[in-house]
C-alpha cells in the first residue's frame, strides 16, 4: 500500500484516510474549480457572490429535467467531492433570505466592474434567464417536436454545465425565434443576447471542455495526457496578436 500512489478530489475525508500514503490532486477537479472561480466566484465574499452571479443560486429542482441530458457529457459529477460543494450548496438554500440591503448593493458593485466583465456577466446572466422562461412556459416540447436542440440550465456542481447551457441556446435562437414568432410571445428575450459575444464565451469553454472529458475518461488510461491538457488550456489562454482588433461584440 505505501507504494501506492492515490489520486483524489481533494475533500477532507479522503485526504484524513490518506494522510500516510502519497496523494496526488485529480487535474480534473482542479481545472473544474479553476471554472468555478472564474465564473461562479467561489472564492469571493458571501455578499459579493450574491451580487456577481445572484442567478446562480437558485432552486435546483428546477434543473431536475436537465439531469438525463447532462450525464452522459459529465460522467464523473457524482464523484465531486470536494468540502466546497456543501457550502455552495448551503449558498443556494439561504440565497433567498438575503437582507435586501444586501441585494442592493448588486447596482454600486456592479457599476465598479471593468466593461467587458459586466458584458460578460450580463450575456451570462440574460442565457440563464432565457432557459428558465422557455422550461416555464414548457417550450422545450416545441423544440423537441422540431427536432431542435433543447435548453439546458446551468448549476455550479455539474462540471461544465455552464458550456452546456450557452451551447444549447446558441444552437436553438433561431428555431426559437420561429416558435416565439407563432405564438406571438415576446422576443425580448432572445434579441438582447449578444450572440456575439455568446460564441466567444463558447470558444473559451471549449479547449477545457475537450480536456476535462479526456482526462475524466474511465475506459482508457489519461495520466499521461495531464501535462499536454495543461499546455492546451494555456495556449488557448493565451493572447492572440489581433485580439485587440477583433470586434468585441
Amino acid at each position: 500500500m505505501s507504494d501506492i500512489i492515490w489520486v483524489c478530489d481533494g475533500g477532507s475525508n479522503l485526504l484524513k484516510a490518506l494522510e500516510k500514503f502519497t496523494v496526488v490532486r485529480c487535474v480534473a477537479h482542479r481545472l473544474n474549480n479553476c471554472l468555478q472561480t472564474i465564473f461562479f466566484q467561489t472564492n469571493a465574499s458571501k455578499v459579493k457572490k450574491h451580487i456577481l452571479f445572484p442567478d446562480h443560486f437558485h432552486d435546483e429542482s428546477e434543473d431536475e429535467d436537465d439531469q438525463d441530458s447532462n450525464n452522459e457529457n459529465e460522467q464523473n459529477d457524482d464523484g465531486f467531492d470536494d468540502d466546497g460543494v456543501n457550502d455552495r450548496q448551503k449558498a443556494c438554500a439561504k440565497y433567498n433570505f438575503i437582507p435586501s440591503n444586501k441585494k442592493s448593493n448588486a447596482i454600486s458593485f456592479i457599476a465598479q466592474l471593468p466593461t467587458d466583465v459586466k458584458r460578460i456577466l450580463v450575456t451570462i446572466v440574460q442565457c440563464k434567464e432565457l432557459v428558465k422562461y422557455v422550461k416555464k412556459i414548457n417550450l422545450n416540447q416545441d423544440l423537441e417536436d422540431r427536432n431542435a436542440l433543447v435548453l439546458l440550465q446551468c448549476t455550479i456542481v455539474r462540471w461544465l454545465s455552464l458550456l452546456n447551457c450557452l451551447e444549447s441556446v446558441n444552437k436553438s435562437l433561431i428555431t426559437l425565434g420561429e416558435i416565439f414568432e407563432e405564438k406571438n410571445l415576446n422576443k425580448a428575450k432572445l434579441d438582447k443576447i449578444n450572440v456575439c459575444l455568446l460564441n466567444k464565451l463558447i470558444d473559451f469553454l471549449k479547449p477545457w471542455e475537450y480536456v476535462m472529458k479526456r482526462v475524466q475518461s474511465s475506459k482508457i488510461p489519461s495520466i499521461h495526457i495531464v501535462t499536454p491538457s495543461i499546455c492546451i488550456i494555456n495556449s488557448s489562454l493565451e493572447t492572440k496578436s489581433d485580439d485587440s482588433k477583433q470586434d468585441k461584440g
